[in-house]
Parts: structure tokens; sequence; C-alpha cells
């Protein structure tokens, strides 16, 4: 605003003047301006309280930035994780229906049946490891041997880690190594991705041993006994949710592998410890 001096009175200038810086100080950044000058203020009676000015409070911080950076979940495991009717698909779908901007991530594309996310580690035939057998392409068919490739080129915020089930179909001491393999495992991927969230799931029961068995249990009980008290690991319980659900004649296409009647309850059984997390880690 202008003031034309030459044409009015001295007084009246500084009076607008006045009345304009007045009009101005109630407003964002000028409020912040004008506290930073010190302005005389009438002392308070002796004895009286004064009540401090009350604080704007800070802005939220924008939401923006969150949803535009999704969640990078790996999941990892054998083909009960790669394979197209596997969990991936209806997990993927349903954490999207919820809201959640996530992302799978993985050295393989493959489709899930249903659509979803392709990408994931899930290797068809892979053991816990390390091991001696080879897959199709001459490469050593366990996860041990191939962590620290795969995390360096996908670095997750959340890793889903299901493994086990060659292990126990290979018996002998394969079978016996497993749990303390899975032990290590879980280690090596924890330090391999520190602040991650790990969420260990049970070897899923299947149909030729519904009930499991000890060798099941012990490799399973390693799994429970993976959590953390500050909760970045967690423990799945896959088998019980599943026993509890599957259904023997429709959900299994050769009793190790499900349909997608079957990927769905296995989907849903990781629901329960995934969904705290995600909510921890994003705005959705």
């Amino acid at each position: 605003m202008r003031l034309a001096s030459k044409s009015l009175p001295t007084g009246l200038v500084t009076l607008l003047l006045i009345s304009t810086l007045t009009g101005l100080s109630g407003a964002g950044p000028a409020e912040a301006r004008a506290s930073k000058r010190k302005k005389p203020t009438a002392s308070a009676p002796k004895g009286a309280t004064t009540t401090p000015p009350a604080k704007t409070p800070a802005a939220p911080a924008a939401t923006t930035a969150c949803a535009s950076k999704p969640i990078k979940v790996m999941p990892l495991g054998d083909s009960l994780t790669g394979f197209p009717d596997s969990y991936r698909g209806p997990l993927f779908r349903t954490l999207k229906a919820k809201g959640f901007n996530v992302d799978f991530v993985g050295s393989i594309s493959q489709p899930p049946t249903g659509g979803g996310d392709p990408d994931s580690n899930g290797w068809g035939g892979y053991r816990i490891g390390p091991d001696t057998i080879k897959d199709f392409a001459g490469a050593p068919a366990d996860l041990a041997d191939h962590v620290d490739e795969w995390f360096k080129a996908n670095p997750p915020d959340v890793v889903l880690l299901m493994i086990g089930t060659n292990d126990l179909a290979a018996g002998g001491d394969v079978t016996k190594a497993a749990p303390g393999k899975l032990k290590a495992l879980i280690a090596r991927v924890h330090a391999l991705a520190p602040a991650a969230d790990l969420l260990v799931g049970d070897v899923p029961p299947y149909a030729a041993q519904f009930d499991g068995g000890p060798d099941q249990n012990a490799i399973n009980g390693v799994a429970e006994a993976a959590s953390t008290p500050d909760g970045l690991i967690e423990h799945v319980a896959i088998f019980k949710r599943l026993h509890e659900t599957i259904d023997k004649a429709t959900d299994y296409v050769d009793g190790i592998h499900f349909t997608p009647s079957g990927g769905e309850k296995l989907a849903n059984a990781w629901l329960p410890e995934l969904l705290p997390v995600l909510s921890r880690r994003a705005c959705h």
C-alpha cells in the first residue's frame, strides 16, 4: 500500500501506518516476524499469574511423501511362494484393497493367478541351504547361497520368509539339519536388512502328513522361537491357521501346492502379523 505523504498531514500518515501494521499483525509469517520484535508490555501486578500465549501446533507431515514411496515386500521361499496359485496374488490384492501402497520385490517375475505383483524370490525346489543340490541353471538350489545378492538387488522393507518343505521331502540328513540351517538363515536375513521387518512363516501342512510330525515340528519350532522383543522378527503361525481352514480335497493341487482357494487361505494366514507392520510403516 502506497501513501501519498504530500497530500496528507503528517499525523494522518502516521495513523494510517499504525493502522496498517495493526491489521497485518495476525497472519502467518507476519506474526512470526512480529514476535521477534520486543515490544513494551505492561507489567503484571505483583503476585498475579500470567497465561502464556497459545502455541500454534506444528503441521502434520505431508502424506504425499508417504503415499508416493511404496513399502517393498519380499516374498522369500520355494515354489509355495513362487507358484502362480500361491499366496502372492490374493495377498497383494487384499493389501491394495485395504489401501496399502506395496511393491512386491524379488529376482523372479511370475504373474500370480488372478493378477497382482509378479515379483518375488520364490524358487521352485529350493531348500533352506547351504546345500549341494543345483537348480536347472546349475546354481545352488537353496536360499542361503543367494540371499546376499537378492537383498543387494532389491533391498526390502518387509520380508515374508517361508521355507523348509523341500528339506522335509528330502529326508535323512537334509531333514535333520534343517532346523539349524533355518536358524542360521533367519540370522543372515536379519543381518542383511536389520531395519526390515522379517515375518517367519511355518512350513505349511501338506496332505501326506497333514498333522505334522517330529521333523516338521522341529523346523516350525525354530520359526516360532525366532520372534524378537523389538518386533522386527515375528513368527507367523502358518501351520496352525491352515490346519484349521484347509480342505484337503479342494485346496491342494498335488497334496503340497495350493489351488487358488488354498492360496487365498495362505494369504489370509499372513495378515494378523503383516497388517500391523504395514500400518506402522506407512500411511494409507
